[in-house]
């Protein structure tokens, strides 16, 4: 047969002459030829005809025809007779549901037909159709539409250039970022076997898609030193599988001595780059940044590691507004305000017990050299208060000299005076335990930073209100005020209701504080009478 006597050859010319005309730009040629190659469609291709290649053939034309079908409908979007074609997009998603093309033409269309609500519920049956079918999430393409029209985003009216997404409007990135942050793992992670199952359980749900439900939000407090970052990079690792939108971090800076806290503002800013909101779109408003931002997690399953923070109201506009979201949130504070008013669950991280800090000192050192010095290794853990990061610095200098005794270190630290000075890594503030313990303190209201002074000063193990209250010179009242706030920051460790516990480490730390703030003060020994009025008398 001559080419032009068969109907599938003459399709594919017509076809192939629409798309020249279409990328050229003359869009009205290029829907007539659409049309043309469209009519010549009576059925299905080889219909009744049996046989692997009547297979194969059917399923190739189908694609033809669909893929013409789709650009003839991005065609008349760009002209702008978005009115023409609702009937024609719903009758092919109708038949090709699961065509994701063909569901975001629709959804553009009904929206710039002034129809958001339909266009944002094809959506959604969308997703349910794709989890129930084929137990997947809608691709990026879809996603980043509905973002969009949740938004109202009136640039989805513009008529865009030929070839281009009819639905991407100028300045925006598509396919949308998949964001891969979390910054390396630690090396030799040990313990904390309780608080990775609490902190995955924290982050596990049945239904991450479930309708009103919040992000699932998980704080990590502690004293300074402790880990935090550590476990919560160690999860988020462990669990990226699960998110694959992305994984996004950032380092609040809420406990630096290098620089300032980073501002909700500025954090939304690094997010939305994330992102992929450029310089051109970014939202010049704090509420616009955060409205943006729940636009754009709305649906995707990302998790979030929010760093170092200072307060709850540095986090709250952090978090995202759906529940397919998860996020991991590291603080010296309690952030009990996060609690009460986001239901987030809070993981306190206590120190190494005994045997984890010689576990973590056998993967840096290795077994046989923790056993052969088991009595040193044990009183340098011991030393170190069993502060994972006091373990760490201490234990460096024999990781990187397998000839030094353990004992050698030990002997060191045995001298109060110098503990703090040896642990310390040259040229690195955030490994160095006097520096990393003064941003707490700097942090701390006048009145708490001096109770904390005055505790540094006395030798007694159990601190009460009323004790510290006749040290300080000050009402019972307020110095239980004070000493909830340093607990709140984990200077000071509560163990019952009315009685608390500053460690070994820190005590050092508020001694040099003392004698930095009030030069020539001793030390008090032991139990202070209930009769002394101030400890400066």
């Amino acid at each position: 047969m001559d080419p032009s006597e068969l109907d599938a050859e003459v399709f594919a010319q017509m076809c192939a002459s629409a798309q020249e005309e279409h990328a050229a730009g003359d869009l009205n040629d290029a829907v007539r030829l659409y049309d043309k190659a469209l009519a010549l469609w009576h059925g299905d291709a080889y219909s009744g005809v049996p046989g692997p290649f009547a297979d194969m053939e059917r399923a190739r034309l189908l694609e033809v025809k669909l893929r013409t079908s789709e650009l003839r409908a991005e065609a008349m979007l760009a002209l702008g007779h978005h009115g023409a074609v609702v009937a024609n997009l719903v009758a092919l998603t109708s038949v090709h549901p699961l065509r994701e093309k063909l569901r975001a033409l629709l959804m553009l269309t009904l929206y710039r037909c002034g129809r958001q609500a339909d266009a944002l519920r094809v959506f959604r049956e969308t997703r349910a159709l794709l989890v129930r079918e084929l137990g997947i999430e809608p691709g990026p393409e879809l996603r980043y539409l509905n973002d969009r029209i949740l938004a109202n985003d009136v640039t989805l009216n513009m008529v865009t250039q030929p070839r281009s997404h009819p639905w991407h409007p100028a300045g925006a990135v598509s396919p949308r970022p998949v964001p891969a942050q979390l910054p390396q793992a630690i090396r030799g992670f040990v313990g904390r076997t309780q608080e990775v199952a609490a902190l995955r359980r924290s982050l596990a749900r049945d239904d991450v898609l479930a309708r009103g439900e919040p992000p699932a939000v998980a704080i990590i407090h502690g004293i300074a030193g402790a880990g935090k970052t550590a476990l919560a990079v160690h999860v988020a690792h462990s669990v990226a599988r699960d998110y694959p939108d992305g994984q996004l971090f950032i380092d609040l800076h809420g406990f630096d001595p290098a620089c300032a806290p980073v501002s909700a503002f500025d954090a939304l800013g690094y997010m939305l780059r994330s992102l992929g909101v450029t310089a051109r779109s970014m939202p010049s408003d704090l509420d616009d940044r955060v409205a943006t931002y729940r636009s754009l997690l709305s649906g995707r399953r990302v998790l979030l590691v929010l760093d170092n923070a200072a307060n709850a109201d540095q986090v709250r506009p952090l978090l995202p507004g759906t529940s397919s979201c998860q996020v991991i949130v590291t603080s010296r504070n309690q952030l009990t305000g996060l609690s009460v008013r986001e239901g987030a669950r809070c993981i306190q991280l206590s120190l190494f017990s005994p045997d984890d800090s010689l576990r973590l000192m056998s993967a840096m050192l290795g077994p046989e050299r923790v056993a052969e010095e088991l009595a040193a290794s044990r009183e340098l853990a011991h030393l170190c208060g069993h502060l994972p990061l006091a373990v760490r610095i201490a234990a460096e200098p024999l990781a990187g000299d397998r000839r030094m005794a353990v004992m050698r270190v030990v002997q060191g630290l045995r001298d109060e005076r110098r503990r703090l000075d040896l642990l310390a890594v040259e040229g690195d503030d955030s490994a160095t335990l006097r520096t990393v313990f003064s941003c707490s303190y700097q942090a701390m209201p006048a009145e708490a930073a001096r109770v904390f002074r005055m505790l540094g000063r006395h030798a007694d193990v159990g601190i009460h209100p009323d004790k510290t209250a006749l040290l300080c010179g000050i009402p019972v009242a307020e110095a239980l005020r004070a000493l909830r706030i340093l607990s709140n920051a984990h200077l000071l460790e509560q163990h019952h209701e009315h009685s608390y516990h500053l460690h070994e480490l820190l005590r050092l730390y508020a001694r040099e504080c003392a004698e930095a703030s009030e030069p020539g003060a001793g030390v008090l020994a032991g139990t202070f009478p209930y009769g002394l009025v101030s400890a400066d008398n």
